[in-house]
């Protein structure tokens, strides 16, 4: 395989690359050659078992596609390193990994060493004499079925992380990863799907017995030493609602033990997680996840197929995984799909500039800290080189991409996410139905980003950031603690704004329904089913709190099509403006809805609003109105086609200034200079 670029250098001298903020990352190589062979035929987008495969796995560890990574702006890449296969069957692709790591490094790219936590391969795991009992087990004491092994891939078992020897075998992956010189190590499945093995039974009694005051009044049983792990999904279940528990506590028990190990590692190398964010599939329930356990990490990846874009009249995005990432502290790496793509996604051999642009600048503007598209070096049918290495103009407008937002990014890492409304994000409500309540919760997501509210998100175990936010918007929050409604019934007593709908605080965190709604004070009324049947389709207002109560479950559509709750969307809108009334931030009139906002006030005093357009149609007619403090201030934009400029402004009839953006083709950054927060 033949490939030309330029010699030229990248760009950043050895400690800045490792510093420089915004990170441009891409895949290298995910998969090891070994893999793709088991595996057979078409996988991701990519014939792995190709003739070609061999020659093509040289050529990415090859100094010239260092040279084409670093021409494009490309500073960290993820590689493969352990699949699961066993140290000794992979010795072979792990030194040609370390080959890489040592030929990026030539070229001040970083790199991240992928090693699989998730799933291994007894057919080829000989090396350990324990690991013939790693392999999850259901209740028959069976290894095989959903969700004991990876979908189709029979020969990928998930492994039982509390078995002996199991953490330990990874963990030497994972030193060795660190002597091969990687930057950062890349967890790829990091899920606690469940098992019924006698160690597992052993440990979730353990649990009970930590965490359980009163067994027959919390559990319904007198003896915890006769429970076992419930073999079916009950979200009722006091015994299920502590096995969700018992999970998540796992994931959580083993990132820290690999991020204590790297600790010791005598340098620093970064630790990132992919845990599915994003995705179709249901982190809490399936996966044993709950978002606060990523604060372990440096990053975490948001591995789905949310390729940023318009389409059946809904933004598509990464909105979630970036936003409540920024909730909890931890970075994140957007992976919008996995380099050829089709279907909804169009393929990066015909890449388009607006598309690699809007990636940027989601990324940039909504809380992401790795900039770039979804081009990683995957090779096209025939063995075709993909995008990065095969076009010389695409890798120059990568690097302009990312030169321009290396320009900005000063400002924007140093600024705060200034959204004055929050969806509550919960782990009790995923608990009790995480299906419906992620459906709910996506419904207003989606309500805000079309109609230009910034927003952000306060998870359950984080009620500090009340104290940022006006509104706290509840979708469907069904289970709530005594404790974190007397939180909130605090905050509003000190002027917040609660939104809730459906069921809302009747039921405790343990599914336990209550006479009335715990945050009854906040609404004004009192729970019954007679009021529930009685304002199933109204949105109702408490003057004296100024909160406001929709006891439909809105956002969710019946069986037949029909909405469970038909108050519309500009009454919901009505609300919402209402609450944040005078919060002292613009407010943006789009005539279109494929337009999102975010709004972030800068280390200077200045507020930050940003813009992206999620379809090719450019957009005219954008009116920015400017909060009474800042009439007198200067408003300046910046794309990263244009260096900043002035824009102009009006008075409006209400005496306020108005800023009319000029033409919104993909991003706009604009500065409002110093308005007193």
């Amino acid at each position: 395989m033949a490939l030309t670029v330029h010699e030229r250098k990248s760009g950043l001298e050895p400690d800045r690359a490792a510093k420089s903020a915004p990170m441009v990352w891409t895949w290298a190589a995910w998969e090891p050659l070994r893999f793709y062979r088991r595996h057979g035929g078409f996988h991701e987008q990519q014939e792995g078992d190709a003739l070609w495969a061999g020659e093509w796995m040289d050529l990415v560890s090859s100094p010239a596609t260092a040279r084409a990574l670093a021409e494009a702006g490309v500073s960290w890449v993820t590689t493969h390193f352990y699949k699961g296969f066993g140290l000794k069957a992979e010795k072979a692709e792990m030194e040609q990994a370390a080959r890489l790591i040592r030929e990026y490094h030539r070229r001040h790219i970083r790199v991240f060493a992928y090693i699989q936590y998730g799933t291994i391969s007894l057919e080829t795991l000989a090396d350990d004499p324990m690991a013939a009992d790693w392999p999850r087990r259901d209740w028959n004491g069976q290894h095989d079925g959903h969700p004991y092994e990876y979908g189709s891939q029979y020969w990928r078992a998930k492994p039982c992380v509390n078995q002996p020897g199991f953490l330990d075998y990874l963990l030497k992956a994972v030193a060795m990863a660190v002597d091969a010189g990687a930057d950062g190590i890349w967890l790829d499945n990091v899920n606690a799907d469940g098992c019924h093995c006698p160690r597992c039974q052993d440990e979730f009694r353990d649990f009970l017995r930590r965490t359980v005051k009163n067994p027959p009044a919390d559990l319904g049983v007198e003896d915890l030493a006769r429970i076992e792990i419930p073999r079916a999904e009950r979200p009722r279940d006091p015994v299920f609602q502590r096995w969700v528990r018992f999970r998540c506590e796992e994931t959580r028990r083993s990132l820290e033990k690999i991020r204590d190990a790297l600790g010791r590692a005598g340098r620093k190398v970064l630790l990132a997680a992919n845990v599915g964010l994003g995705s179709s599939q249901r982190p809490v329930l399936d996966n044993g996840n709950w978002v606060s356990n990523l604060s372990l990490l440096d990053f975490t990846y948001a591995e789905n197929h949310l390729f940023p874009g318009w389409r059946e009249s809904k933004i598509v995005g990464q909105h979630f995984p970036m936003a409540v990432c920024e909730a909890i502290g931890v970075r994140v790496i957007p992976g919008a799909g996995f380099g050829t793509a089709s279907g909804l996604h169009f393929r990066p051999s015909v890449p388009r500039a607006a598309a690699l642009r809007r990636c940027f600048a989601e990324s940039a503007f909504f809380g992401a800290h790795a900039l770039g598209g979804p081009w990683g070096l995957r090779p096209e049918d025939g063995g075709a080189l993909p995008v990065l290495l095969r076009d010389e103009a695409f890798r120059r407008e990568n690097r302009r991409l990312a030169d321009a937002y290396r320009g900005v990014w000063p400002m924007l890492s140093k600024s705060r996410n200034a959204a004055p409304v929050a969806i509550f994000h919960s782990f009790e409500g995923c608990i009790a139905d995480e299906s419906a309540f992620s459906g709910c919760e996506g419904a207003v997501a989606q309500l805000l980003l079309q109609h230009q509210i910034p927003f952000r998100y306060v998870p359950g175990d984080r009620l500090e950031l009340l104290s940022e936010i006006r509104l706290l918007i509840m979708p469907r929050v069904l289970a709530l603690s005594d404790d974190a409604a007397a939180e909130i019934l605090k905050w509003v007593k000190k002027g917040g704004r609660i939104l809730a709908t459906g069921r809302t605080s009747l039921y405790d965190e343990w599914m336990r329904q209550r006479k009335d709604y715990a945050l009854g004070p906040a609404f004004g009324f009192k729970y019954s089913p007679a009021f529930e049947d009685a304002h199933q389709h109204a949105l109702l207002y408490n003057p004296e709190t100024g909160c406001w109560l929709a006891p439909g479950d809105w956002g969710l559509t019946l069986a037949d099509g029909r909405p469970a709750c038909r108050v519309g969307d500009e009454a919901m809108l009505r609300a919402i403006r209402s609450a944040i009334a005078g919060y002292g931030l613009p407010d943006v009139l789009c005539p279109v809805a494929h337009v999102a906002a975010a709004v972030r006030r800068d280390a200077g005093g200045g507020i930050l609003l940003c813009l992206v357009n999620y379809s090719d149609e450019a957009v005219r007619g954008i009116q920015v109105v400017l909060p009474r403090s800042a009439q007198k201030q200067r408003v300046m934009v910046w794309t990263a086609v244009e260096p900043w400029k002035r824009v102009p402004c009006l008075t409006g009839r209400d005496g306020r200034k108005v800023a009319l953006a000029p033409e919104l083709k993909v991003e706009m950054l604009m500065r409002i200079a110093g308005v007193p927060g």
